[in-house]
């Protein structure tokens, strides 16, 4: 029974306590060439506009919802072949330089983003506390400026 003990012990201590090593690309991501990435730019901007709007306190897990989240491709502009991929492999096309962001385009939908309305029904509907997953519907509120943001 002691050794069943220390095994345990040793197994607990043996574990990153933040559920990250090899969970949610995302969670608790401080990667600096992710977060420069124009995609995760603007999805942080609509769930921090979401969150404000909402008095809470949870941009990192509207960010973690957003994860597997396939309705951002056609929001975005992104070709057709592009379109339902998910959140986080947007981020990687990004990275790996297979989508290119229009930097000017990008920056006024991050703009346009902040300076809608929190009545605004996009917004409004972009967050139901009665889903599993409240921020599911997040995509919807992005402005139509948004979807030059990967265009030439």
């Amino acid at each position: 029974m002691k050794y069943i003990l220390v095994i345990l012990i040793f197994a607990t201590f043996g574990c990153k306590r933040d559920g990250t090593e090899t969970g949610n690309p995302l969670e608790n991501n401080s990667d600096p060439q992710v977060l420069a990435t124009e995609t995760y730019k603007i999805v942080k901007a609509s769930c921090e506009k979401v969150t404000s709007c909402n008095s809470l306190d949870e941009v990192e897990d509207c960010l973690q919802q957003q994860t597997s989240n396939s309705n951002f491709g056609a929001k975005l502009g992104l070709p057709v072949q592009n379109q339902t991929l998910q959140f986080w492999e947007i981020v990687n096309a990004e990275l790996y330089q297979e989508i290119v962001p229009n930097l000017t385009n990008a920056t006024l939908c991050i703009n346009d983003i902040s300076q809608l309305s929190c009545a605004d029904s996009t917004v409004v509907q972009a967050y139901d506390p009665m889903l599993t997953e409240p921020y599911q519907e997040l995509a919807g509120l992005l402005p139509l400026s948004c979807q030059s943001a990967f265009s030439p």
